[in-house]
């Protein structure tokens, strides 16, 4: 029952109507009997310092950030932790006394790549260098894989591939088949850390997956993405967009509340609608 006492918490980003974060976080404080509310805003570039000094005057708990501010809205926070200043993108905001940011996206894809029995220090092939794969590659890395990199812009690509470097291999692919095609084979796990899949599309061109790999796609609107069909079309693994979904809204939900997230009723609800 919201009430006058009811705290915020808010999802930015634009757009975010297909967003199922509300859902899983709604049903979280409901389940704790949390006086709290998870709300979407939709907010326009110009408007994103607004949002965020909006969020910490009424008191706001905290904030997730979707695309595609997750990189820009890191100069308007106060402090950022370690691993989200490394990462140059966060996903997460904690309102205090200060606005601290932080970034759940790569542990929560490193549990999804865990429960599907993926190593984190194995190859992956990853597309994309926004903030969420900026996340996912940045942790990866950490954890000591070996990372293949594609990119539709190549600068932003190179200059991800070129931070990489410091933890290990990591080598930035032009993205055209006869690259992917070369490259593809020689990794355990596929990640498609892009938005192409909301639209119908594929990276990966026609016959590039083979059984032997893994393939993830963080894209959960559809969950059976064109990705997905393909790997599964020849017998691949596959890890759909909203593990990594769940994974990372139950650890932004333990940095908001400093107790644990019920995964279980997250997922309950996660399940009753992804399709």
């Amino acid at each position: 029952m919201i009430d006058g006492k009811t705290k915020l918490v808010a999802l930015i980003g634009n757009p975010v109507s297909h967003s199922l974060s509300p859902l899983i976080h709604n049903s979280a404080f409901n389940s704790l009997n949390i006086n709290a509310v998870y709300l979407a805003f939709k907010v326009g570039r110009e408007k994103l310092s607004t949002a965020v000094e909006f969020l910490k005057d009424v008191d706001a708990i905290g904030a997730n950030v979707t695309v595609p501010y997750k990189e820009e809205v890191v100069k308007y926070v106060d402090l950022l932790t370690d691993e989200a200043k490394e990462i140059g993108a966060i996903n997460t905001v904690l309102f205090t006394d200060r606005v601290e940011g932080h970034n759940t996206d790569g542990k929560g894809a490193i549990k999804a790549l865990e429960e599907a029995g993926v190593k984190a220090d194995s190859s992956f092939f990853i597309f994309g260098a926004g903030g969420a794969a900026r996340a996912i590659a940045t942790t990866l890395a950490m954890e000591g894989a070996e990372i293949f990199l594609s990119n539709r812009t190549e600068k932003r690509g190179k200059e991800l591939v070129k931070k990489l470097c410091k933890y290990g291999k990591a080598k930035f692919v032009p993205l055209n088949s006869e690259y992917l095609y070369r490259y593809l084979p020689e990794v355990e796990t596929i990640i498609n850390a892009t938005t192409v899949g909301m639209d119908g599309k594929c990276l990966v061109p026609e016959n590039a997956i083979s059984e032997k790999h893994v393939v993830m796609d963080i894209v959960y609107s559809p969950l059976k993405t064109e990705l997905i069909k393909r790997a599964e079309k020849v017998g691949a693994k596959t890890i759909t967009g909203d593990r990594m979904l769940l994974h990372q809204a139950a650890l932004s939900f333990e940095i908001w509340f400093k107790r644990k997230a019920p995964v279980e009723i997250m997922e309950t609800a996660l399940k009753g609608v992804v399709h």
